[in-house]
């Protein structure tokens, strides 16, 4: 079926709800109420009920318009219009609802009692994220079809609707998120490269320090449900969310360079094979009397300078003094 012909269809639907419910309700007025003797609070909460279920019929009919309106505007333009209409069905609902009830606008905005205030508290929830997503489709810089990052999650924005917007994940994961929850910065969102698969710079293997729990690990797993952490004692299990958000802070743990001398009286050869092959650059410095001079240049990890410079110390040391000599420092 053509995307015309899903339009058409669509228009269709939409106008056979609209007019059974106006001839069901006026069936209903006109004749299944006086028959059965309805009392006026009873019609007024069915009538409030019928209007509510074909509001909610023509909001689920209206779902698809933005497939259908996709093809000839683009994902983001088709989205707002279909943004629009629901806003649209959802106002001339509540203006119904209200006429039904016979309370006016006026009335609402200047009443201060008690069920003003509930109706108000329960609809509040809803306002936000109707206004949320007015205000994403006018300001906020992310629209339908973009590829994002959102909490370190590669994804692309499916939807945006009147109450939620919809990211789905690289790991085909749908992520269903409150308009109002998005514009309050409760998940952080990046614009990203579609070819970079990172926002954070963490990736497997890489040795960590966690400050908090005063651990160091290796990341073993890092996937968008559980960070998991090869630590001394065992496997530590993160949330993912809490681990990219900065809930658990994470210190990369980055190589740096160190030097010391040295100096060797005996051995030397395999004092300087016993270093490099501990990871260390040797270089011959000087002479001084019997002894030879090293200068030995090592790597280590951000906070572990003096346990790898003691290492590679013991190492030289117990190596010279196979002949029974002892050096000092």
């Amino acid at each position: 079926m053509t995307a015309e012909n899903n339009a058409k269809l669509l228009l269709l639907k939409l106008a056979i709800v609209i007019i059974v419910t106006v001839i069901f309700l006026m069936i209903f007025d006109y004749f299944l109420a006086p028959l059965i003797h309805l009392k006026t609070t009873t019609k007024t909460n069915i009538h409030i009920l019928i209007v509510i279920f074909a509001t909610g019929v023509l909001l689920y009919i209206l779902k698809d318009l933005s497939k259908i309106l996709t093809k000839y505007l683009g994902p983001h333009l088709a989205g707002l219009l279909t943004f629009i209409f629901e806003i649209i069905i959802l106002t001339i609902g509540t203006l119904v609802i209200l006429s039904i009830i016979k309370v006016s606008l006026t009335t609402i905005l200047v009443s201060g009692g008690i069920a003003a205030i509930v109706v108000g508290l329960a609809i509040s929830t809803l306002a936000s994220n109707l206004i949320s997503g007015a205000f994403i489709y006018a300001a906020f810089p992310i629209k339908v079809g973009d590829k994002i990052f959102i909490n370190n999650l590669p994804g692309v924005i499916t939807k945006i609707t009147t109450i939620y917007t919809s990211v789905k994940t690289e790991g085909g994961t749908e992520l269903i998120i409150p308009n109002s929850a998005l514009v309050q910065g409760f998940f952080l969102i990046a614009k990203g490269d579609p070819d970079n698969k990172k926002v954070f710079n963490y990736k497997l293997g890489d040795d960590i320090f966690i400050p908090a729990l005063n651990i160091k690990g290796k990341i073993r797993e890092l996937n968008e449900f559980v960070t998991e952490i090869q630590t001394e004692k065992g496997v530590l299990l993160l949330p993912s969310y809490s681990v990219l958000t900065g809930g658990t802070f994470l210190a990369k743990q980055t190589e740096n360079m160190g030097n010391f001398s040295i100096k060797i009286n005996r051995n030397a050869e395999n004092v300087k094979q016993a270093l490099e092959e501990a990871g260390a650059k040797v270089e011959f410095n000087s002479i001084d009397g019997d002894s030879l001079e090293f200068t030995v240049t090592y790597k280590f990890k951000t906070g572990s300078e003096a346990e790898e410079k003691s290492r590679l110390i013991n190492i030289a040391y117990t190596v010279q003094n196979k002949g029974g000599v002892n050096q000092g420092t």
